[in-house]
């Protein structure tokens, strides 16, 4: 084969498929040249795969790249850091999402809980005035209440012509009167109070005798509805 058409060969297979304009020289530098241009240059494609095999080589031996620089490799380990750092912001990030996810329900929960004390207050405040003025209504009650007994022990105390039956309705109508204005759920103490002093009533209800004062007699030792009056038989 002559040299034109090994070089018609060798262009065909570098990609060009066109005629030679100007056919080779045939002198002995000309022909060297082809000669070289023909066993030298290779197809796109051989070297492609040369260079990939190359940069495996370097890649799989993890050789220098400082010596003999190639730009894939170069372009490779660049890729590969911001990658690298690509991933170490996804992370932060999903450790903030994170952080910021439970401190959202840490805040919701705080909210719940301040809205319950707050409910809660709320509804304190609401007794606490109940209470108030409860307290007020009974403390008006307890004064109008001793007000009306010391009239009423007044009242027997002073009058020593009293029968005993005026003194047992007076009494009856101020323990009535006291029971009236307690509150409908008493104390223990106000219960012994009530029957203690229908006991003390009870114990005035004497048979129809003749009756003496003896109120400046036994001012200390005689129990208070006691010695109002004394029966002699």
């Amino acid at each position: 084969m002559d040299l034109t058409n090994r070089l018609q060969e060798s262009f065909s297979k570098l990609g060009y498929f066109g005629t030679i304009p100007i056919p080779p020289q045939k002198n002995p530098s000309t022909s060297f040249i082809w000669e070289q241009f023909i066993r030298n240059v290779k197809p796109k494609n051989q070297v492609d795969t040369c260079r990939k095999n190359i940069i495996i080589n370097r890649l799989q031996k993890k050789l220098s790249v400082e010596n003999y620089p190639i730009q894939e490799i170069q372009v490779y380990n660049e890729l590969k850091a911001v990658k690298e750092n690509i991933e170490v912001v996804k992370k932060r990030i999903q450790e903030k999402q994170n952080r910021e996810a439970f401190l959202r329900e840490a805040n919701k929960s705080n909210y719940l809980q301040i809205t319950s004390l707050k409910d809660h207050i709320e509804e304190k405040k609401i007794k606490l005035h109940a209470l108030k003025l409860k307290a007020t209504d009974m403390r008006s009650r307890l004064e109008l209440m001793d007000t009306t007994k010391t009239k009423g022990i007044a009242l027997v105390s002073d009058d020593n012509s009293l029968s005993p039956e005026n003194v047992t309705n007076i009494l009856k109508t101020l323990v009535e009167t006291i029971e009236k204005l307690s509150p409908k759920c008493s104390s223990t103490h106000q219960d012994k109070y009530m029957m203690s002093s229908y006991h003390n009533i009870s114990r005035i209800q004497t048979p129809r005798k003749k009756c003496h004062s003896t109120i400046k007699k036994n001012k200390v030792n005689i129990p208070r509805f006691q010695r109002f009056s004394s029966c002699v038989k």
